[in-house]
């Protein structure tokens, strides 16, 4: 189905150091209106994509999609490669980027990713949520530091209170992430 913004992310996409990834890609589709998506991609490719949770009728799978952060997240079995993606609306993704509600997408996205599909007004809302990562993580930081301190700083952000980096994620994530870039 239609998509009205994507990005990829993740490991697979843009290397980290000291870590060579999972091979799965990960993409955030945002969409103007998740119950006709989801009533798409069922048609399209049930339960290839869908867990359990997704045979619900799509009225019901978007209510569920609604609550909590917003998103809805599918794990396809595909014929070659692993991937995960996101599905969330776009007036939702927007407003997460400009307000921080939950910091799960938007902290996503203050990390490397591939631009896909683009959308002007997720890129004007992508561009406040890149200023708030600065602004807090120069509050964060002491008073002389490095580029790299600032990356690892920005990394960081969204995976501070994460239950995820005491029972899986590498304790350096943040810093493998920032070291990664080029531009460092």
């Amino acid at each position: 189905p239609k998509v009205s913004f994507a990005v990829a992310y993740g490991s697979a996409v843009v290397k980290q150091e000291g870590y060579a990834g999972s091979g799965m890609v990960d993409y955030i589709f945002a969409v103007d209106d998740a119950k006709q998506w989801h009533a798409e991609n069922w048609k399209m490719n049930g339960f290839k994509h869908y867990s359990v949770v997704g045979a619900l009728p799509p009225p019901l799978l978007s209510r569920v999609q609604a609550a909590g952060a917003g998103i809805y997240f599918n794990v396809p079995r595909l014929d070659s490669g692993e991937a995960k993606y996101a599905v969330m609306e776009m007036h939702r993704l927007s407003r997460e980027l400009c307000s921080w509600e939950n910091l799960y997408i938007s902290g996503r996205m203050q990390k490397p990713l591939e631009t896909l599909v683009p959308d002007e007004r997720v890129q004007e809302a992508q561009q406040e949520n890149l200023q708030h990562a600065l602004h807090t993580a120069l509050l964060l930081l002491p008073e002389r530091f490095s580029t790299r301190d600032l990356h690892n700083a920005i990394s960081g952000i969204s995976y501070t209170g994460d239950p995820r980096m005491g029972a899986g994620e590498h304790p350096d994530k943040p810093k493998q992430i920032a070291a990664g870039q080029k531009a460092l």
